[in-house]
């Protein structure tokens, strides 16, 4: 394999071609953990010591306690995949793949988690995503944005060379950070210009509460350049494109750790 333009190849291991995990570490001292790498979610999170639910042998759990640098968050944290969910709380602490490290950042403790993703079979101890982060349910960055905001690697490039679990030519799975291993590719490497979207908003009824009068006109709304023309009836539960709607959009697509 070409490793002149990667910052970091990571093996993983397959379980039936289906799930593919990788390890990383989290705290000071490393507590290590083995996860599902998952390209279709963008959060990380793994048990929690802290969890009230039966504790299972084979599950790693993550102790703040043991880590002089974690950071507890006290805020909340929820998400629902395909099969299965996890929910549980924020914390902050240092999240180590490989030689790289990323630090400060922000993940989740699970504490209630679905039956399904605790299987002897397929042993995990949580999951990584690597999705946008605008899928992220804390908003938070993801570990490749971590790692590139500190410097620990030249991109957010990365790509995943996936093998079957057996057969006497499987080759090994990795993980790939940075440029594509274009011998890996059967083809060549098509690329692709991406579009990413801002979140969207649900409908709501936006009500602001002061002492105008509710006829009069906003003064914040857009001008209607024709004032002739027939009105587009709002439906209901339809908020208007103004500037208290832009605030609200502002407000939504913010994050608290925008800062780090």
């Amino acid at each position: 394999m070409q490793q002149n333009d990667a910052d970091l190849i990571v093996g993983l291991r397959s379980k039936y071609s289906i799930a593919y995990m990788g390890h990383i570490s989290i705290g000071e001292p490393a507590q290590s953990f083995r996860l599902i790498f998952d390209t279709g979610s963008a959060d990380l999170w793994v048990y929690s010591h802290d969890t009230a639910e039966p504790k299972r042998d084979f599950i790693h759990y993550y102790n703040s306690s043991f880590s002089a640098s974690s950071q507890p968050l006290g805020l909340p944290w929820a998400i629902r995949y395909g099969e299965g969910l996890a929910s549980g709380f924020l914390t902050k602490d240092d999240v180590t793949l490989g030689p790289l490290k990323a630090k400060r950042m922000v993940f989740a403790e699970g504490v209630q988690v679905s039956e399904n993703f605790k299987q002897p079979s397929v042993p995990l101890d949580g999951i990584l995503g690597f999705a946008f982060r605008g899928a992220s349910q804390s908003s938070s960055p993801t570990l490749i944005d971590m790692l590139f905001y500190q410097g620990q690697i030249s991109s957010r490039m990365f790509s995943f060379y996936l093998t079957p679990s057996d057969g006497p030519e499987a080759k090994d799975s990795v993980l790939i950070i940075g440029a594509p291993d274009e011998d890996l590719c059967q083809h060549g490497v098509t690329w692709s210009d991406v579009i990413l979207l801002p979140p969207m908003i649900p409908h709501v009824d936006l009500a602001v509460e002061n002492d105008t009068d509710a006829n009069a006109p906003n003064p914040h709304s857009t001008p209607n350049p024709n004032p002739n023309a027939p009105q587009q009836e709002q439906e209901p539960g339809q908020a208007r494109p103004d500037a208290s709607l832009l605030t609200v959009w502002s407000l939504l697509c913010r994050s608290p750790w925008d800062s780090i």
